[in-house]
């Protein structure tokens, strides 16, 4: 036995974006221009630290790994088959599709990850959610706003992320999820 083996296990739980690769071509700054399999983006130019993480050859080119901060990193394609499942499938012509069954911490995750999501469990057809990312810089408000919260004409508001939802009725609302909601496993991710 090696000490090695005495460490602890970890399940991968993050969604990230990624795609195999199927060219690589590295530049003298560090940079690489990279050929995917993903036929939305067929080609992807990197960060010039880029050079240092990819360990891979001819024979193993491996996987294109984009974290949510941004960090761009490299994969084996066995460990990383082994330690990720697509979020969404992809049909052939629609790119992806509907996966469902996903508890609402994994929603959450999509959700963050710019995608839809929507719930079996919701009566109206064609409801789902998304993440607005709100206006971390401020925007102008607009005479209703400005009335609602008394604040002179020209003001300029901050918004934090902020979830909305499309009901069954056609009309985009703010949405705060239920317990039910919460604790549901019957959420599925929408394109």
């Amino acid at each position: 036995m090696k000490n090695y083996d005495l460490l602890d296990e970890y399940r991968s739980h993050k969604i990230v974006k990624a795609a195999k690769v199927k060219g690589i071509e590295i530049h003298k700054d560090g940079s690489a221009t990279i050929a995917t399999d993903n036929e939305y983006v067929p080609v992807i130019k990197t960060k010039p630290e880029y050079k240092e993480r990819f360990k891979g050859n001819d024979d193993e080119l491996g996987y294109y790994v984009r974290y949510k901060d941004g960090y761009e990193s490299w994969s084996p394609t066995k460990a990383f088959e082994g330690g990720y499942s697509p979020v969404a499938e992809k049909s052939e012509n629609q790119g992806p599709s509907k996966t469902s069954n996903l508890h609402f911490g994994e929603a959450l995750e999509c959700l963050k990850a710019g995608l839809k999501v929507s719930r079996t469990g919701w009566n109206g057809k064609g409801m789902y959610a998304v993440m607005m990312p709100g206006y971390p810089d401020g925007v102008p408000v607009n005479e209703t706003t400005q009335r609602a919260h008394g604040v002179p004409d020209g003001t300029v508001l901050k918004y934090r992320p902020y979830f909305q939802l499309l009901t069954a009725q056609g009309d985009v609302a703010m949405w705060s999820p239920s317990d039910s909601d919460i604790l549901a496993e019957d959420w599925m991710v929408l394109n």
